[in-house]
Order: structure tokens, then sequence, then C-alpha cells
């Protein structure tokens, strides 16, 4: 789950994930606030979550019309599923 500008869009995931990617963790916890709503449920629903800076992920799914451009790998081809907004 991709937080908010408040938390520099970190992601939030498991940290067995973290570890084994080697994804540093940051020191930070999502609010409604201040790092969003979908971010702070993610962290509160997950078994052991932290939130990482930075990630070269080979694929996302982008919803809430927020681009995950930056946690993607240097060259990726973006997919534009039909959308409601």
């Amino acid at each position: 789950a991709q937080c908010c500008e408040h938390l520099n869009r970190a992601l939030i995931i498991e940290r067995e994930a973290a570890e084994k990617f080697g994804y540093e963790p940051v020191c930070v916890r999502p609010r409604p606030k201040a790092g969003g709503s979908f971010a702070t449920a993610a962290y509160e629903n997950m078994r052991d979550p932290v939130a990482v800076e930075h990630v070269r992920a080979a694929a996302g799914l982008d919803i809430g019309c927020t681009l995950i451009g930056m946690h993607l790998k240097e060259v990726a081809v973006p997919l534009r599923l039909g959308t409601k907004t």
C-alpha cells in the first residue's frame, strides 16, 4: 500500500518481504491524515508491517489515480485499464 505525499509515498509491506528483497525499513507509521487511509488500513491489517521508501518493482497496480512510477524499475511499459472515476 502506498502512503501519500506526507510520508513521501513510502510503501507499507510485510517485514518478511522487505527482508527477502533487501528493502530498508524507515521509521514511520501511517495515519488517516498523515500517510493515507489506505496505507493505514493496510498497516493495521498486516502481521508485521514496515514502511519502505525505495523499491524497484517489476510490476504494480495503480489504483486511485495516483502514479506509482517511482516504485517501478527504470524501464516499464504502462498498461492502461479502463477506469471509472
